[in-house]
């Protein structure tokens, strides 16, 4: 039996993520999930990949607006919920370009002082609809700020597996997934088809590959760069590291801890 124990929001790409009890699942992906991004002077998204400050910003969930805290200058901003006005821009996620709007400027003063470099926050209006890769998605299939596609899930027991081979233990939010659930083998999640959790149905689209993410530790802002090392060693296909899966969403509904994965 598998259950899901972890449900996660990550309102800004490349910021920390908010635990929830229960999360309201749309086509491209968690309400309120990556549906804002940071961006540089050439319209280009910011990832902690290059930026590695970004892990020094922790989020927390109001009723109608997150707290955006600085975890060393201990300074906040409370960013709305309230579908943004700003002005039209186009930005550049990976290969796609796509229409945003810009929060406004207290934000890009906000960020722009505590990373030390000029950049701006823009929201996904739901007008935007970018596409899911085709190879692996049908044609009304998309998605938000996030990487590639909608929903992360990963067993917990995948996570065990890799701790046990560490000489230090790291915690899941390394991984970002949104949904973490508790039974079964480590990495059984990539043998899932299309499955249900509750109201809603999801459907595996392809093993996530993995970059740098996972080896930043977010409370130094450091690589520890062994734990690609030691995953490459078990969990490489094509010569790309894997560790949970891509799913689409086929129904929308809500999601709660605790809710079988069918």
């Amino acid at each position: 039996m598998f259950k899901v124990s972890g449900l996660n929001i990550y309102p800004i790409k490349s910021l920390g993520g908010i635990p929830v009890k229960f999360a309201n699942i749309q086509k491209r992906g968690f309400e309120n999930d990556r549906r804002w991004m940071l961006i540089d002077e050439n319209n280009l998204f910011l990832s902690q990949r290059t930026t590695t400050e970004l892990c020094f910003f922790d989020l927390t969930e109001n009723e109608n607006s997150f707290t955006i805290l600085h975890r060393l200058s201990q300074q906040k901003i409370e960013l709305p919920k309230a579908v943004c006005t700003g002005d039209n821009i186009q930005v550049q996620i990976w290969d796609d370009m796509v229409s945003a709007k810009l929060s406004g400027k207290i934000f890009d003063d906000f960020f722009s002082s505590h990373l030390k470099m000029s950049c701006r926050l823009v929201e996904m209006p739901l007008s935007t609809k970018r596409l899911v890769n085709p190879a692996y998605a049908g044609p009304g299939d998309i998605v938000s700020f996030t990487d590639a596609y909608p929903v992360l899930i990963i067993g917990q027991a995948s996570l065990d597996l890799l701790n046990s081979k560490l000489d230090f233990k790291i915690d899941m939010a390394r991984f970002r997934p949104n949904i973490v659930f508790m039974g079964g083998e480590a990495h059984c999640e990539d043998t899932f088809g299309t499955f249900d959790i509750g109201e809603t149905k999801l459907k595996n689209a392809k093993l996530c590959g993995r970059c740098v993410m996972p080896t930043i530790d977010y409370n130094k802002g450091v690589f520890q760069k062994e734990i690609n090392t030691v995953l490459a060693n078990y969990r490489s296909v094509d010569s790309n590291i894997v560790f949970g899966i891509n799913c689409l969403v086929q129904n929308e509904g809500r999601l709660e801890l605790g809710q079988e994965i069918l």
